[in-house]
């Protein structure tokens, strides 16, 4: 039976096929819970500006909330995504029934691997892509096109989809390095927080035997507060957990610039209030995702 199944060509293809439609049920899912949490509040915003033009004047584009925590509850639920479709390609290697079978199947080993770990790595973006995509067409039919929408919607896109995809890759990796289920998810835990966890104990131990902060102070603009940088907060960049959503916090909303008349000079200028551009969009820069 097994000689039948993969006597035809491109067994690659065929690999990469089977592993897609494995997690079909992990990416619908986050793909419903994305549309809940992002779509759903755009059509309702679409709808009422329908009855009322006015509601979205002061908006550029707006993808959801930032008051809200819709962010990190989005950037979670397609963390945990990335990862069950990580254990459902790769979690086969737990089982020696599993591994004889597919290994006896005439593909080379490392294209094997490939084709799994592509076909997860798709699904994983996939339903980011789709989110994404239909936002923008509802930006667009609601706000009409701008530069700063499609700015967003890039830094949007390609800041998700590398946070999933970094959860996704260090969690095949996790699973590759681990003899057990059990294993897999210290392995996976371990890799996915261990930058955070290491510069944290870090930052912690350096209040205690310095005196004052190593890392010195800086001055909150928004607010004139005094704030006590750290580690993780340095490098979020490279923590999961914390990269996507300084993103999406900076980019998810953006308000047109106010103008007013300075005193004794007719030329409008903007003015940092509500209305006023975030501070953030003046120095977006692709380079971060």
């Amino acid at each position: 039976m097994t000689s039948a199944i993969y006597s035809k060509q491109n067994l690659f293809g065929r690999m990469f096929l089977r592993g897609l439609k494995q997690v079909i049920l992990p990416a619908v899912l986050m793909f419903l819970g994305g549309a809940f949490l992002i779509l759903m509040p755009l059509v309702s915003q679409l709808a009422a500006a329908a009855y009322n033009p006015n509601i979205t004047e002061d908006l550029i584009y707006a993808f959801y909330d930032r008051t809200n925590d819709f962010v990190l509850i989005i950037l979670l639920g397609l963390m945990a995504g990335a990862i069950w479709i990580a254990f459902m390609q790769f979690s086969f290697l737990f089982k020696t029934k599993k591994i004889d079978f597919y290994f006896s199947a005439g593909i080379r080993r490392e294209k094997f691997f490939a084709a799994r770990f592509l076909a997860g790595a798709f699904m994983s973006v996939l339903p980011v892509v789709l989110i994404f995509v239909t936002a923008l067409v509802i930006n667009l039919l609601l706000f009409g096109y701008s530069d700063e929408l499609m700015s967003g919607f890039l830094q949007q896109l390609l800041g998700l989809c590398a946070t999933v995809l970094t959860v996704y890759t260090l969690s095949v990796l996790a699973i590759g390095l681990a003899g057990t289920m059990i294993e897999g998810l210290i392995n996976a835990t371990v890799l996915l927080l261990g930058t955070y966890i290491v510069l944290s104990v870090v930052n912690t131990v350096a209040k205690y035997f310095l005196e004052g902060n190593a890392l010195g102070v800086y001055v909150n603009q928004t607010n004139d507060f005094y704030v006590n940088p750290s580690l993780d907060q340095m490098f979020w960049m490279c923590i999961p957990l914390l990269f996507f959503k300084t993103i999406a916090e900076n980019t998810c909303m953006l308000y047109r610039p106010g103008y007013g008349m300075a005193a004794g000079d007719e030329t409008p200028v903007p003015y940092s209030g509500p209305g006023a551009y975030d501070a953030f969009y003046q120095n977006l820069d692709f380079a971060t995702p």
